[in-house]
């Protein structure tokens, strides 16, 4: 984001737990987070984002906040929402990354609000949501709501809980593959192409 504050995360091997929220990493309004070549395993917040909260109140203002993570492993984090991570506006950006035996409470492995997301070239694996049989329908590894561009391109989700849940979403799906899966897709209010 111009004139915001820039991380970068380098080649880091992390085991973390937070009390509340973030396990590791809390980004907030008009800054841009770069995770690269990192490994995350067994990190856990109580709460929301596992390993990042992202609250970038800066579209508000029509920043572009970023959150990149690519060329990364991440394993065996949890929390109740957001095992992986909680965006709250801004922009996602995962590449080359394999997320894999994350679990969360409620409901979401990656959960975005007002976020643009693209997903490319990486892998979901054995990640699961607590399902019963009174669960809500947007139980699901990635819930993504009200953005107008979700991307996922050449990506693989293998034996997770229920795929992608998308509330108010516009979509593009190209290239993916779903294997073992529980639900692939629910959508409400749907414009996407697969």
């Amino acid at each position: 984001a111009d004139g915001g504050n820039h991380r970068h995360i380098n080649n880091s091997d992390m085991s973390l737990y937070a009390s509340k929220t973030a396990g590791a990493f809390v980004v907030g309004e008009s800054s841009d987070l770069i995770v690269d070549g990192c490994i995350f395993d067994n990190v856990t917040a109580s709460y929301d984002g596992g390993i990042i909260f992202s609250d970038g109140q800066g579209w508000k203002q029509g920043a572009k906040d970023e959150l990149i993570i690519k060329n990364t492993l991440i394993k065996n984090s949890k929390s109740t929402y957001g095992a992986v991570l909680t965006i709250c506006a801004g922009h996602l950006f995962i590449d080359n990354s394999t997320i894999m035996d994350n679990e969360a409470e409620r409901n979401a492995i990656i959960y975005a609000c007002e976020a643009e997301t693209k997903i490319t070239n990486s892998t979901f694996k054995n990640n699961r949501i607590k399902i019963t049989d009174d669960s809500p329908i947007d139980r699901a590894i990635i819930y993504e709501f009200l953005t107008e561009n979700m991307i996922m391109d050449n990506v693989k989700f293998i034996n997770n809980t229920n795929v992608l849940f998308a509330n108010n979403v516009g979509y593009n799906i190209t290239n993916c593959i779903f294997e073992n899966n529980g639900r692939a897709i629910y959508s409400i209010m749907p414009q996407f192409r697969v």
